[in-house]
């Protein structure tokens, strides 16, 4: 289950996806986007442990982050306050069952989009359950891996990350593995020993994701209740194609 996924990863998630760098190379245009609809109020489903919420509270926006692993809020809801970021173990149904409740902003980062379609949710119809949590004119901002650039190579080993916290060395690499069906494998692996050891201990997990190419996305949120659907192949608005790690989309609210 993806739950007991990432209860297994909460604690080092920041580590383990280089929060720091992500962010400085996320947080610009996230704010480009919803600063130029003069947007305050901001939903970020599939929150993680906060940091994409916490930073753009810093900037002067009202962030709600939501995530349905438990372990992940806990962490997020355990970092130093910021005012302007709130956190809650809750799903879109969870905030859409609230009623009339509008944002100016919603954020599906990382691997959030393949979290939320199954095999009984289509792509299509996760687009009509965040249409009515925004505004008219408020923007979905959207990334994802680029299934294309897995599919190209078959495996892609993403950054190995090691540290020390002076208790134990961790060493922890990721991998995307295509598979012949709908989805593709992440599998994690980590590597550890305390000072003084020779031997290191290792662990490896796994989750399947749902396989969705831009395509994909371009369909389900380019008609219907959205308008202006825009694609790019990094946060610095370079051309999206094949060689393109990862997809990222925005598109308005009509």
């Amino acid at each position: 289950m993806a739950e007991d996924f990432y209860e297994k990863i909460a604690e080092e998630y920041e580590r383990i996806t280089d929060e720091t760098g992500r962010l400085s190379r996320e947080i610009p245009f996230l704010l480009e986007e919803i600063r130029r609809i003069g947007g305050k109020e901001v939903l970020d489903v599939g929150c993680g442990t906060g940091g994409h919420a916490r930073a753009l509270a810093a900037e002067g926006l009202h962030v709600l982050g939501i995530d349905t692993s438990a372990a992940m809020i806990e962490k997020a809801q355990a970092r130093p306050h910021v005012d302007g970021a709130g956190f809650e173990a809750a799903s879109i149904a969870d905030i859409a069952g609230r009623g009339v409740l509008r944002f100016d902003a919603v954020l599906c980062l990382g691997n959030t989009l393949p979290h939320l379609v199954t095999e009984e949710t289509s792509l299509a119809k996760v687009s009509r359950q965040i249409a009515p949590l925004l505004r008219r004119g408020g923007v979905l901002i959207g990334q994802i891996v680029n299934v294309p650039w897995i599919e190209a190579a078959g495996v892609r080993l993403l950054p190995v990350r090691s540290w020390s916290d002076g208790t134990k060395e961790t060493l922890l690499t990721r991998h995307y593995i295509n598979t012949s069906g709908s989805q593709m494998l992440m599998l994690v692996s980590r590597m550890m020993r305390r000072p003084g050891e020779t031997t290191w201990r290792a662990e490896t997990f796994y989750q399947y994701l749902q396989k969705i190419v831009p395509l994909e996305i371009e369909r389900a949120f380019e008609s219907g209740p959205w308008e202006n659907y825009r694609s790019f192949g990094g946060w610095g608005g370079e051309p999206l194609n094949e060689s393109s790690p990862s997809a990222v989309f925005a598109t308005s609210r009509r």
